[in-house]
């Protein structure tokens, strides 16, 4: 599956992720990390169920990048 592939299944996640409040210089994986702890989320279920998000979206590879590394790629366009 492509990246674009990805987003394009994923557009309600992808949408509410954009709108919800994220910070640009932590990765996808920190992000994530972080809100599933506000939730009280065990980090053993968090980290299953993040790893299993990034896989379901496209974004397994971009997980360690910081978020305003990749979504500015998406939102301009991707090849």
């Amino acid at each position: 599956m492509t990246l674009r592939g990805g987003l394009e299944r994923s557009g309600r996640l992808l949408d509410w992720f954009w709108r919800a409040s994220f910070y640009w210089d932590l990765t996808a994986m920190q992000n994530l990390k972080y809100f599933a702890s506000l939730s009280d989320i065990p980090r053993d279920v968090a980290l299953d169920r993040i790893n299993w998000a990034l896989d379901f979206v496209g974004l397994s590879k971009w997980k360690n990048v910081p978020v305003k590394g990749f979504l500015g790629v998406w939102f301009r366009g991707l090849p």
